[in-house]
């Protein structure tokens, strides 16, 4: 059974893990730990004072650790201001092995870099009072929509291997401008590649690693011309997988920031959203194998025709080839 967290979760973050320099050489952990966080000093001095700076075993440290290699501790700090993201995180499912949330556009499903608080975990965790959850696969952070999440690590693997296994059905919705002559199916098959650190992915040259189906479900007049609804059905999951083979096709999704090119904004227009919804996910339950099938309420905020109904996400037979 997987050992407890040394430190529990504060507000659904957890804490930090900080590794001590191995001795010789290693001075007092108050010391290394304002020589690491010099901005946090009087917060690390309270923590210590409080007991709060733990060792692996969840026990209190003293002004030393034990003099080994590979000593860690872990310690709460308060994360940087963030701005707000408006919308609702909605549980849709939970139960004691898994829970499903529908999350707004721009909330992150994990904490990194600027994104701690504004995160489809930390809502989570908070609304659910489960402070183990952890997601079993991730959504960008403009695309809205179903998260499935692990309550308990005993099942994380369980979840987790479906959708690296591709045992799931996902289907997703987005809007695109449809230019004269646009195909209204499409099955798309390419090579992603997308180097880290670098914001925007191609197709390459390469035995294929991705693939889309796709299906207009309806379409409707907008200011710039023709919108349609696209039923999106990816049997794998390459980061913007979607978002590029859209715009590979000459139908970027509305809103995108990064295809076909990058729009840098010092700040974000939470109204202007990337119309693209995570709107379904089917997969086995991690304890008793059944299927379950979840479908997002959401809608898309450019979209003013007919929405898609239940069994038209559901439908099939996505597409034809092309």
């Amino acid at each position: 059974m997987p050992r407890p967290k040394p430190l529990p979760p504060r507000a659904g973050i957890d804490a930090v893990r900080f590794r001590l320099p191995d001795p010789p050489g290693r001075d007092a952990i108050e010391t290394e730990l304002v020589r690491a966080f010099p901005e946090r000093a009087a917060e690390i001095r309270r923590s210590l004072a409080a007991g709060e700076v733990v060792d692996r075993f969840g026990n209190s440290v003293g002004e030393y650790a034990r003099p080994v290699k590979g000593e860690d501790v872990w310690l709460h700090l308060a994360p940087p201001p963030e701005p707000f993201v408006p919308g609702t995180l909605d549980v849709v499912y939970r139960d004691e092995d898994m829970v499903v949330v529908d999350k707004p556009h721009f909330l992150a499903t994990t904490p990194r870099a600027g994104h701690i608080r504004q995160t489809a975990l930390v809502w989570a965790r908070v609304a659910t009072g489960e402070d183990e959850l952890v997601p079993a696969h991730r959504l960008d952070r403009g695309t809205a929509g179903l998260v499935v999440m692990a309550v308990h690590p005993r099942v994380r693997s369980a979840l987790a291997g479906q959708f690296q296994q591709r045992a799931v059905n996902k289907r997703y919705l987005a809007v695109t401008r449809l230019p004269e002559g646009a195909p209204r199916t499409f099955e798309r098959r390419s090579r992603i590649f997308k180097q880290h650190g670098i914001l925007q992915g191609a197709e390459v040259a390469g035995e294929p690693n991705a693939h889309t189906r796709g299906r207009v479900l309806a379409e409707a007049e907008g200011p710039e011309g023709t919108l349609g609804l696209w039923l999106l059905e990816p049997t794998t999951g390459q980061t913007h997988q979607l978002r590029i083979h859209l715009h590979a096709l000459g139908m970027p999704i509305v809103g995108d920031d990064l295809y076909p090119c990058i729009r840098g904004v010092e700040h974000e227009d939470f109204s202007a959203p990337l119309q693209l919804l995570a709107a379904g996910v089917e997969c086995a339950h991690p304890v008793g194998g059944q299927r379950m099938r979840f479908t997002s309420a959401r809608r898309l905020s450019a979209w003013t025709g007919r929405w898609a109904t239940e069994s038209e996400i559901w439908v099939g037979d996505v597409s034809g080839e092309i």
